[in-house]
């Protein structure tokens, strides 16, 4: 759900943000009033998902209305960057957009953090795939 959101929010032009909020909140509806899994985790974490998707939506937004804006830009970027913590390859493609963006600038320092936080997110999650010795235990070895 949430790859689908970033590619329909990132490429398409045509798309009606009223109407994605509001499907947004009747799923969030659905989820509250459903009788039978009222008292598991799964209305909790569809609030969870919904607003996470929310943020998302809102930031993308707002990077269209503050191209001119480098700084605001930039800290739309983590934020969204941020909302995909349960998306790797998402939440890696954000980090190395934003390392991209501070190079243009000459925040060399800025981008080699998000190159470095990258970094130690592939190795986070070869870490949990892999039981190989020669690499690092995950983001504790990038401090």
């Amino acid at each position: 759900v949430t790859m689908s959101l970033s590619s329909l929010v990132g490429t398409s032009t045509k798309f009606n943000e009223e109407h994605l909020r509001r499907s947004l909140k009747t799923i969030l509806t659905y989820a509250e009033d459903d009788l039978e899994l009222r008292d598991s985790p799964f209305p909790e974490q569809v609030q969870d998902l919904v607003f996470n998707l929310h943020m998302i939506l809102t930031d993308t937004v707002k990077m269209k209305e503050h191209q001119q804006d480098p700084e605001m830009l930039l800290d739309l970027m983590y934020r969204i960057a941020k909302g995909y913590q349960n998306s790797p390859d998402l939440r890696l493609t954000w980090l190395q957009n934003m390392a991209g963006k501070h190079s243009e600038r000459g925040n060399h320092a800025e981008a080699a953090h998000c190159l470095v936080h990258s970094a130690a997110l592939v190795a986070e999650y070869l870490n949990m795939l892999e039981d190989c010795r020669y690499l690092p235990i995950g983001c504790v070895s990038f401090q």
